[in-house]
Order: structure tokens, then sequence, then C-alpha cells
């Protein structure tokens, strides 16, 4: 009986010893091909002679995408630059570290603060950001090209060498061009005739939300494209009106924008008039009360007054702001009553009239409004509503057509003076 213990404790210690020797093989044979393969990326990664472009989204169903130039060096240094709109100054860098680091398989990490990479990935005071990542899962390596996706938000990406034909300074020169050329602001989709609106998000752009016509069906509700050196390209391919669609190429006057995918023919971006785009595009307008034209100001610090004394009878209050809003035609007042110490708004209907191939537009008073307007508020801004509509139309200047947040309004008959001035509400 002891000798049938004795056996059987000696094979159960030889087998847990061989599972355990087996164990530990796998585990080196394991970190061996991590290593080998750490190490193949960052010889690629250090090896491009002219550094490499990363063509960055940071989250792709709100922002578009943006281009940094990054060098690497061997000693864990990278060199970032990037496109010139996200830029602190003209021909701003950074130096900072990274890593090639084993855990989801290869990782690579800008693990250092970099300003100009990681403004995308800081969060704001809502805790989120632009919700980008500073670390990347390598997917495929090669030297012609590097694939990535987020670490944390799982968006794809990648990374292709600087031609060793160019400087990062001529690339960012024509990449400016181009941005210049095509705002996302005033793009708008043809296909096979058909005219198709898109809405350019609110915040950093890059990103359209097409408005489907009636009958036209689309694979996606929007999609984030980049710049381009002669044009812009959709993050994905995207089906529209039937086609397969996704890179687009200035034509020689850059007037427009042609896909190039193979059957898409008939399928350009066209620009609109900033007429056109104040009355198509979303947005909340506001007026600027610091910067409006002296009979303007003199206007509506008399309705604020009144409205304060109770002119009318309804009660006091204090006049807060007011906008007009594109595409509702509407210009709205926003006040605080003293007594019901509630805010309030009213809405009175406008005809927003562009000007036809021109950066202009009319702005006239309907007449009416919604109840509010024409039972409690008529008399106070009657003589705003008659000085903004008139034959004369405005001329319109946009502070950034890349992602405009103001918009200047003077007269045609008379341009150097300012008529109002309205302020974008980014939600």
């Amino acid at each position: 009986m002891n000798k049938l213990a004795y056996t059987i404790i000696a094979l159960f210690t030889l087998c847990i010893t061989s599972c355990s020797d087996e164990k530990n093989i796998f585990d080196s044979s394991s970190a061996n091909r991590m290593n080998a393969m750490l190490q193949q990326c960052k010889e690629i990664l250090t090896g491009s002679e002219n550094g490499w472009i990363f063509e960055y989204y940071p989250e792709d169903n709100k922002y578009g995408g943006f281009r940094f130039y990054m060098v690497f060096s061997k000693q864990g240094e990278v060199s970032i630059t990037a496109e010139s709109p996200i830029l602190e100054s003209p021909g701003d860098q950074a130096t900072s570290m990274y890593q090639i680091k084993g855990d989801m398989g290869p990782i690579l990490s800008f693990d250092t603060y970099n300003h100009i990479l990681h403004q995308f990935s800081d969060p704001n005071p809502d805790g989120l950001g632009y919700e980008g990542d500073y670390e990347f899962i390598i997917l495929n390596v090669a030297k012609d090209k590097i694939e990535l996706k987020g670490k944390k938000n799982g968006t794809k990406m990648q990374m292709i060498p600087l031609p060793n034909d160019m400087t990062w300074e001529s690339y960012s020169s024509k990449l400016d061009k181009m941005i210049e050329a095509f705002p996302g602001f005033t793009m708008r989709l043809n296909v096979n005739g058909t005219t198709i609106e898109m809405e350019e998000s609110e915040e950093i752009g890059r990103y359209q939300t097409f408005n489907l016509p009636e009958g036209v069906s689309s694979s996606a509700e929007g999609m984030a494209y980049i710049y381009t050196t002669d044009g812009i390209k959709f993050k994905e391919p995207i089906t529209i009106a039937g086609k397969t669609i996704q890179n687009f190429t200035a034509s020689e006057d850059k007037t427009h924008l042609t896909c190039t995918d193979e059957g898409a023919d008939n399928v350009q971006i066209t620009q609109m008039p900033l007429g056109e785009a104040f009355v198509t595009k979303k947005g909340n307008w506001f007026f600027d009360t610091k910067q409006m034209g002296p009979r303007f100001t003199t206007m509506w610090n008399t309705a604020a007054e009144n409205m304060k004394k109770d002119l009318y009878g309804q009660g006091p209050e204090e006049l807060q702001q007011a906008s007009l809003q594109s595409p509702y035609q509407v210009f709205t007042i926003y006040s605080y009553s003293i007594n019901d110490r509630k805010l309030y708004s009213a809405n009175f209907y406008m005809d927003f009239v562009p000007i036809k191939d021109a950066d202009q537009v009319k702005i006239i008073f309907a007449g009416g409004g919604d109840d509010f307007a024409r039972y409690f508020y008529m008399e106070y801004f009657k003589m705003i509503l008659g000085y903004m509509s008139d034959d004369e139309p405005y001329n319109m200047t946009y502070n950034n057509l890349k992602s405009p947040s103001e918009i200047t309004f003077r007269r045609n008959d008379n341009p150097d003076v300012v008529w109002f001035k309205t302020i974008r509400y980014i939600k």
C-alpha cells in the first residue's frame, strides 16, 4: 500500500512538473514573438527617411480627420507638427516621447504630453473633449503603410510615409490651398444631377451629414472626411444615390471637386455662395450687442428700456438676447420676466432671400409671428424689424469658413458701416 501511494505521488509530481515546463516554454515563445514584433514596428517607424503622415480621426462618428507630420527617433523621441488650422502658430512643432509596447498586441503610445497631438484627447469641462486617442493598437505594419486602431474608441486610422521628393512645408502648403478653396460650410454634393445638401459639424468640422431628398438613399447618415493635397477623401466609402464614393480631386480652377472612384461618374462636390449657405445651413446666429451699428444700438437699447418700464402693460421684462435662425427664417427674442421669474422667447417670421451667385442676403420681415411675438412683443420690436427689412441686401463676411462662428452684416449701399454682427451658438 505504501509503495502504491508513493508511485501515485511520484506520477502526480511528474505531471505537474511537465505541465509547468510546457507553460514556461509557451510563455517564452509568446514573449519572443511579441518582442520581435515590437522590434519590427520600431524599425519600420524609425526607418522612414522622410517621416510619416498620420491621418488622425478623434472620433469618426462626430469629427473629421486631420494630418499630423511625425518623425520618430530610435531613442524614443517623436517630433510632431500638423496642418495649419490646428497649430497654435505657423510652424509650430513639439517634441515628446513615444513607446512601442506590448499590451493588446503591439501598441504605439504617445505617453508624454505633446500639445499638438493631445489637444484632441484632453478633456474639457464636460469631461470628454474631442474624445481622441493617444494610444494606438498596431494592426498591420509595412514600409508603405501602418494601420492603427485607437485603443480607447476603436477608430481605425493609418500612417503613410511622406514622399521622399517632398518636404513637409511643400506638402502642408498644398493642404492649405485645398482647405482654403473648399470650406466645409459651403459644400454641397451633386450625384447624377441630384443635389444633396450637406451639414458640416458645428464644432471642429470635417464631418458632413447628408440631407437626402425624397427617394434618395444612403448607406450612412453622414461621413467624416480629410483634406488631401489634391482634394478631399471620405474616411470610408459610402454608397449614396446608387454611387459608391470616397475620393475627390479638385478642378484646376478649384471651383469643384470630382469623384475619382471607379463607377462614380457624374459625382461632384460644389460650393454654394455665402448668402445661400446662410439661408440653407442650420444655425442660430445671436446678435453681438457689443458690436452693433449706432442706429441698431439705439433701437436695441430703446426696446430694452421700454420692456423694463413695462411700457405696454404685460409686466416688466429684461431683454436678454435676439437671434436669426436658419433655415427656419425667424427673428427670435429672449427675455426674462421680472414678475414671473421665467425666461420667454418669441419668434417673428422673416424671409431670408439669398442673392444669386453672391455673398449677400436680404432680410425681410414677413409679417406676424407666433402668439407671443404678435400679442406681447410686436410693439417693442417693430422699429428693429423695419430697420432690418429693406430692399437693399446685406454683404456678409464670415470670420472662418472652415467652421464659421461669426458673421458681419454690412449694407450693400453703405459697405463701410457695420449694421450688425452675429455669433453662432454651438451646442
